[in-house]
Parts: structure tokens; C-alpha cells; sequence
């Protein structure tokens, strides 16, 4: 089924990526010690550690995501690997009960809300987070143009950016995104996905994407 939806996914083009093996994960960020924990957020944690004498980060959810979630993050994060905005995905690990992601390093981490690094509480510059901002809006742009079907994010926070050593930001979980259908203007949605102080009051009352 991973394969199949790759495939549709590519549009033809290849875009390869390594699997893992749950042995390699554990090895990499000795078996998942806290210490290694870069973020926590409610649905997955976020792990640095070494593979291959390479610095990674792994994205590892939790037992109750639905594996379809984990199975799109790693659809779009492929898609989406070569712009220079988004965080690149280097693999993924099928062994556990929800797929794990293996992304390329992000040295300065992530961002809280208020502009600040998660690891330190650094609190960023204007001029540095306006840059971050044109940065992001050149991702979200090619993620609704650069494919046969626009794809919509639907959770963009501050969670989902994480800066490299020279701050520059990578867009990441594509968990929650849906695929615009051919000649249709938008999504109808059964239930909403929003974090709260994000959502557009459009969305949040009809559902629209």
C-alpha cells in the first residue's frame, strides 16, 4: 500500500528514500533515551541522533496516530524534499506500530510561539523572523502550485518549523494535509484539524480547506 501510494505520489519522477530498520532507529538515539528529545509535541516526539555518522533528527509518533497519517507525512515530505524550505526526509522505519521518519539535522531546533527557540528560549530578532516568515510563504506556496493536485497544510504553527544552524526554516508534518480534487476550488471536510490561535475563522466554522 506504501508503494502504491509513492508511486501515485511521484507523478513519474523518482524520489528515493532509505528504510530503516527499528534496530538502526534505536541504535541511533539509544533506545530512544529522553535525552535525545529535541520536542514533544502531543502526537509525536522529536529525536536527534546519529546514523550512518551522520547527525538526524527522528520523528517518532505515537501508538494512537493512525498509520495513514504517518504513511501521507512521508508522502509529501518526499514530495516536498527538494525545496529548500521544507525539512528533508532521508527515510523511514515500517517496523514500529506507526512508521518513523528520519529527517536531515536541524541545528538550531524549533520555534515556540513567541518567536523563541525551544531549545534555549532565544528570543529571535524582528528582522530574523520576518525572514522566516517570506521563507515559509515560499514553501506553503509551492506545496499549493508545484503538483498535480495543490496540497493544503492545514496546521501550519510554530511546532512545525524547525531553523538550521544559519536559521534558515524547514517546513515539516504534512501529517494533517489534504490533496485539493481535480476542478474542485476546495476541500469539504467532516471534522476540522486546527491548532488553537492558528485556525482562519472561515475554516473553523465550515470545514473548507
Amino acid at each position: 500500500m506504501l508503494l502504491k501510494d509513492l508511486i501515485a505520489s511521484c507523478d513519474g519522477k523518482s524520489h528515493p528514500i532509505r528504510c530503516y530498520s527499528a534496530a538502526e532507529l534505536i541504535r541511533a538515539t539509544n533506545n530512544f533515551d529522553p535525552s535525545c528529545i529535541i520536542d514533544e509535541l502531543v502526537y509525536f516526539d522529536m529525536y536527534r541522533g546519529i546514523l550512518d555518522d551522520r547527525t538526524v533528527i527522528i520523528r517518532k509518533y505515537g501508538r494512537w496516530v493512525e498509520v495513514d497519517e504517518a504513511i501521507r507525512d512521508i508522502i509529501i515530505s518526499m514530495q516536498m524534499s527538494t525545496h529548500k524550505n521544507s525539512l528533508k526526509l532521508l527515510g523511514c522505519c515500517l517496523e514500529f506500530d506507526t512508521p518513523a521518519l528520519v529527517f536531515e539535522n536541524a541545528g538550531k531546533g524549533g520555534l515556540n510561539s513567541d518567536g523563541s527557540l525551544v531549545v534555549d528560549n532565544e528570543l529571535l530578532p524582528w528582522k530574523t523572523r520576518l525572514r522566516i516568515a517570506k521563507h515559509l510563504a515560499s514553501a506553503l506556496t509551492y506545496l499549493h502550485s508545484a503538483f498535480p493536485r495543490p496540497i493544503i497544510h492545514r496546521n501550519v504553527t510554530s511546532r512545525c518549523i524547525l531553523l538550521d544552524d544559519d536559521y534558515v526554516p524547514k517546513l515539516f508534518d504534512f501529517s494533517n494535509s489534504v490533496t485539493i480534487p481535480p476542478d474542485q476550488l476546495y476541500v469539504q471536510e467532516e471534522s476540522a484539524r486546527w491548532t488553537m490561535g492558528y485556525v482562519d475563522r472561515t475554516y473553523r466554522t465550515h470545514y473548507k480547506s
